[in-house]
């Protein structure tokens, strides 16, 4: 166990040498077709359409079957960055603190990110469930922007697709996050499902688009370097090896 403890501490160490020699380029939003993007969202179904109709119906249905567990979690999620996204995958020790390479990749990412959602929310100015309807209520803060697409979940999307990206055997788990975020928005009286649909479709997009950049796969190596490092200092890696 000592042998395996110095072989582990000294592989951290050249690992953590790595991380420090990766020059570090920032990420603009050149790194992607932003325009591109943008006009690959679909439009939302048509105001009053069948299609429109049920989407309303859906988020009263979840509405009045959503459970206090439900309301919670709407509300953490609500406030989700990609540590608190991961942290029920990977555990507590996935923090920015602990991991400052990635945090900062992640930060330069969800800025890309926000600006195709944003923009794409400008372009079909969709109203919010609760302002089709007095009928909703919101148990979550009321955002500022119009509804479609959902930028929860193309932010969760895009999130789970990188990470699935850095640590490949937590792909699936992280999708099943992704689908967890998405009903949150509905739960919570702030989107309609196709919303999220628009969403998370336009969330892996963006993240395809983002691996495809020479800088941003410059940054993963880097991101990735330190992940290793950090799950080999943790305490139950080293006691669970044989």
């Amino acid at each position: 166990m000592k042998r395996l403890l110095l072989y582990s501490s000294a592989f951290v160490a050249i690992l953590g040498l790595q991380v420090a020699n990766l020059s570090w380029r920032a990420i603009t939003t050149s790194a992607v077709d932003v325009k591109a993007l943008i006009a690959s969202v679909p439009p939302p179904p048509a105001p009053g359409s069948p299609e429109d109709r049920t989407d309303l119906d859906a988020v009263l249905l979840a509405q009045s079957t959503r459970t206090p567990a439900q309301v919670e979690f709407s509300q953490h999620a609500a406030g989700h960055s990609v540590f608190t996204f991961a942290q029920p995958v990977l555990g507590s020790w996935f923090s920015p603190e602990n991991l400052p390479v990635t945090a900062e990749l992640f930060a330069q990412l969800d800025g890309i990110t926000n600006e195709v959602i944003q923009n794409s929310k400008k372009k079909w100015k969709r109203p919010r469930p609760y302002e089709r309807s007095d009928k909703v209520e919101p148990v979550v803060y009321l955002p500022g922007n119009p509804s479609y697409p959902s930028g929860h979940s193309a932010m969760a999307a895009m999130w789970g697709d990188i990470l699935g990206e850095l640590i490949p055997s937590q792909r699936e788990a992280f999708r099943k996050e992704v689908e967890g975020s998405m009903r949150a928005r509905v739960v919570g009286g702030v989107h309609f499902p196709s919303d999220t649909i628009a969403g998370d479709e336009l969330g892996r997009r963006i993240a395809s688009a983002l691996m495809d950049s020479a800088d941003v796969q410059a940054q993963l190596q880097a991101a990735r370097a330190e992940l290793i490092a950090c799950l080999l200092s943790q305490p139950a890696v080293a006691t669970a090896a044989p």
